[in-house]
């Protein structure tokens, strides 16, 4: 078999694309890996070049990051908008499973983000891959009510004890608790919104006091206790990487979804 030299060109650029790639890869989960509180029970980076070319270029078609079994005290992956927006990502995709988000289980998140950029030469040459740009994406977090259940035991100490259903569009909070300066059990079945994108609140809610529907103080004190219920900022540290626009309540599971981004990187407070 005989190879010209544009067949030898070819083949050394295939090759030393394939190299770029799996280098990249490489540094990518090692760096998310890095970045986590306990280390994953498994972690993938798939990245598609747009060409072999391009793929020596840092110029990728996707980048697919897939990570399992993990904890972490906030969000990850941030933007640090100072460094070389060399590299480039059409889109990134995001599928995190079965994780700690601060002190909530998160059954799942998803995530596309397009356009976004970052530092090639720091990925290739210190194998730490640093995001400099990010688009404005859609996103998903999946939460059982199991998991919001022992959520709300975590967060709210006025609460001692409590059961969450989730079914017919509503969720509904069985427990007892200290309000008022004196302990009664509660049951509260509420939809829940977010009017800001941020916080998930109970709204159009019915209380119930130890059997009894609540009057005005001691249903303004239980609300006061539980809203929100959840805090995407203060709660899980995700900062604005997602803005809620729709809350889906199934058998069992609320799912928020959303404009989703990899946020800038927080100034540090003095």
């Amino acid at each position: 078999m005989r190879l010209d030299r544009k067949g030898l060109l070819v083949g050394f650029v295939l090759i030393t694309g394939s190299s770029v790639l799996h280098r990249f890869e490489r540094a990518a989960a090692d760096d998310i890996r890095a970045s986590l509180a306990s280390a994953p029970r498994k972690i993938t980076v798939r990245a598609v070049p747009d060409g072999p070319v391009n793929g020596l270029a840092g110029m990728f078609k996707s980048v697919e990051i897939r990570a399992s079994g993990f904890s972490t005290p906030g969000l990850p992956m941030f933007t640090e908008p100072d460094r070389s927006q060399k590299g480039q990502v059409q889109m990134l995709r995001i599928a995190l499973k079965d994780f700690m988000l601060g002190k909530l289980r998160v059954e799942s998140l998803t995530a596309e983000i397009p356009d976004c950029r970052f530092d090639l030469a720091l990925a290739l040459s210190q194998r730490k891959f640093r995001l400099s740009r990010s688009g404005a994406g859609v996103g998903s977090v999946i939460v059982r009510q199991e998991d919001i259940q022992s959520f709300i035991l975590a967060k709210f100490r006025e609460i001692k004890s409590c059961v969450v259903t989730i079914q017919y569009g509503k969720v509904r909070v069985n427990g007892s608790g200290d309000f008022l300066l004196a302990k009664a059990d509660f049951e509260v079945l509420a939809r829940v919104e977010s009017p800001d994108g941020n916080a998930l609140m109970l709204v159009d809610e019915k209380i119930w006091l130890n059997g009894r529907r609540a009057d005005a103080s001691s249903r303004k004190a239980l609300l006061k206790t539980l809203n929100p219920v959840l805090d995407l900022r203060k709660d899980l540290g995700l900062y604005d990487a997602m803005k809620v626009d729709k809350i889906v309540l199934t058998q069992g599971t609320l799912t928020a979804s959303g404009v989703t981004k990899i946020p800038d990187l927080p100034m540090p407070q003095k």
